[in-house]
């Protein structure tokens, strides 16, 4: 088993579909962001699932699109750290996840 970062939606954050993108505002920033259809499909899957680590979301993705799950996850690294500093998504606790194992 393998330890992976968890992330949630953050409170307050509201989200549009834009394109093939969205816009999100952040209440906890005060700020507006359009975000790419990768960005999109995260805060789309936060906001039906509570918490979820970094692997199962692009589980999640690959699932979704075809995609390799390692091809997903790679996709999705810098993803998370754009929406974490947008204070859109908020860093959960790390947590012992079985289903990251075959990713990381």
């Amino acid at each position: 088993m393998t330890v992976c970062a968890a992330y949630a939606l953050a409170p307050g954050v509201l989200v549009e579909p834009l394109g093939e993108g969205c816009a999100a505002y952040s209440a906890t920033a005060g700020s507006s962001h359009v975000l790419n259809a990768s960005a999109a499909a995260v805060l789309d899957i936060l906001g039906e699932h509570a918490v979820m680590s970094s692997a199962q979301v692009a589980q999640v993705v690959a699932a979704e699109t075809g995609l390799p799950a390692e091809e997903a996850q790679a996709l999705l690294q810098a993803v998370w750290v754009d929406l974490v500093a947008a204070g859109l998504v908020r860093e959960a606790a790390s947590a012992v996840c079985a289903d990251c194992a075959d990713i990381d």
